[in-house]
């Protein structure tokens, strides 16, 4: 199990640092015209999954990962940001083999997409309704207050597709983004808590 949260915080912190290249653009108007509640991960999807089935309709998504959520999995908006402008929801679409085709969707419904090579073996994402990732929000988020005491957190939720368990990892953020000061590691289909760091 740890070795397979080290690759889960391995991506999280590659896709916090930006080292990926832009390769394509969509439309990214910025007019966040996704179905459903604005900043959420079923509006995000409804925004990205056109761009993804635009590269490969056959395409499916193995990781996403929403960064500067509240503590109901919402991206907290311009007015509420911790570490500047930087909310956002990722998706990668893959066919299975080393080539990902990264979907990016800003808190205004700006979308763009990254193409990128990575080795690791892809399986298929369900789903995830946005009440599932509440109730996974809702629990990190009652378990840093617990732990770290009550504040105002910032989180990334990095979903991982894998062979037997799809993971969920909630990182708490300080002000500015900089430091993670702790995480927790959930079965993202049964909410249960596999393993924490405070």
């Amino acid at each position: 199990m740890r070795s397979v949260f080290r690759l889960v915080l391995a991506v999280a912190l590659v896709l916090g640092l930006g080292l990926l290249s832009c390769t394509s653009t969509t439309d990214g108007d910025g007019d966040g015209d996704g179905t459903g509640e604005e900043g959420t991960i079923e509006w995000a999807r409804n925004l990205a999954d056109p761009v993804g089935e635009n590269w490969d309709a056959d395409a499916f998504i193995c990781f996403t990962q929403g960064f500067e959520l509240d503590d109901d999995g919402i991206l907290r908006g311009p007015d509420t940001l911790l570490a500047g402008d930087s909310d956002y929801w990722l998706f990668w679409y893959t066919l299975g083999d080393e080539t990902i085709f990264i979907v990016f969707v800003s808190n205004d419904g700006f979308t763009i997409g990254y193409e990128a090579e990575d080795t690791v073996v892809h399986y298929e994402l369900p789903r995830y309704s946005n009440g599932a990732v509440k109730d996974l929000m809702n629990t990190a988020a009652d378990e840093f207050d617990e732990n770290l005491g009550d504040g105002d957190y910032m989180y990334r939720l990095s979903l991982t597709a894998n062979e037997t368990v799809n993971l969920a990892l909630v990182e708490g953020l300080e002000v500015g983004g900089e430091l993670i000061v702790g995480w927790i590691l959930f079965d993202a289909d049964t909410g249960q808590i596999l393993d924490t760091s405070w």
